[in-house]
């Protein structure tokens, strides 16, 4: 799992990846947490709301709106959250086909979570009413600072437009630290073999040079102060080294491709100016 694209650390030090989550749970890591003279319960949820951020931008055909929100994570309250547990994003939004819409918001650690995809089939008017868009992405982030929501039309659906009107964040989370970033120094602590080893796009990991696929599986990977030196199979070399020949092969096709529409239309062009040469001598 650890060798697909995808994966990024957020601030609070969780690896996830918008496929698998965050990931495998060690069943017998469970069983002893819950044992009774291991068990801790987790710190009072608290429940921190920003207010309302109007906007009203309108948003064009293939355009986007940026919108900063600053949130004081409720401090000196008693619902103060240094902790997030989940995010929710409440929105207004008319727009003409919102099946065109993308979302995606980035938190004052700088960690980018898609919030809503475009989808084809999605070609309601309605908009957005008091819509919650909810993601667990920023676990263990401190939710003080500056929060940036994009919201973009991808041109899916054209002359598509619309209007963001407003937006409130919701944060859920705890005050006090829980007991897993208390006993591990602050730090999630994951095994060496767990890591994951490939670039978070696949684009990068699929463009990679024969050196600089080595240096990234033999580097090693700093983890709560210790560095550990991972070791990978043939298997493991051997597979991402087709990968990488593979999108090679695919690049080049597309480029002659290209090269032979582009030579097709130059030859339609000169067809069309032969032909109205012709056509003009003709009715001479």
């Amino acid at each position: 799992m650890n060798q697909n694209p995808g994966w990024i650390q957020n601030a609070g030090g969780f690896w996830v990846n918008p496929s698998f989550g965050f990931g495998l749970l060690n069943a017998m890591e469970l069983i002893n947490a819950a044992r009774p003279t291991k068990w801790k319960t987790v710190p009072k949820q608290h429940i921190c709301k920003t207010a309302t951020t109007e906007s009203n931008k309108k948003l064009e055909d293939g355009g986007e709106v940026n919108i900063l929100v600053s949130s004081d994570r409720c401090e000196n309250s008693s619902n103060e959250v240094m902790y997030l547990e989940h995010i929710q994003v409440v929105m207004n939004i008319d727009h003409t086909h919102r099946g065109d819409l993308e979302i995606w918001v980035i938190s004052p650690s700088g960690t980018r979570t898609n919030l809503l995809q475009k989808r084809p089939k999605d070609s309601s008017p309605e908009g957005f009413k008091n819509w919650s868009f909810m993601s667990v992405q920023t676990w263990g982030e401190d939710p003080l600072g500056m929060w940036k929501l994009i919201v973009k039309d991808t041109e899916l659906f054209p002359n598509s437009s619309g209007i963001v009107k407003n937006v409130t964040f919701v944060f859920y989370g705890t005050s006090e630290a829980p007991d897993h970033v208390i006993r591990a120094g602050g730090q999630r602590l994951y095994p060496t073999d767990m890591i994951p080893i490939a670039p978070t796009s696949s684009d990068e990991f699929l463009k990679l040079s024969t050196a600089e696929l080595n240096s990234i599986l033999n580097t090693p990977t700093r983890v709560s102060g210790t560095e550990y030196a991972p070791t990978y199979s043939a298997k493991v070399r051997t597979k991402l080294e087709s990968a990488r020949y593979k999108y090679l092969l695919r690049q080049l096709k597309e480029k002659e491709a290209e090269q032979e529409r582009r030579w097709q239309r130059q030859r339609d062009r000169q067809l069309r100016k032969w032909k109205n040469q012709y056509d003009r001598y003709s009715y001479y």
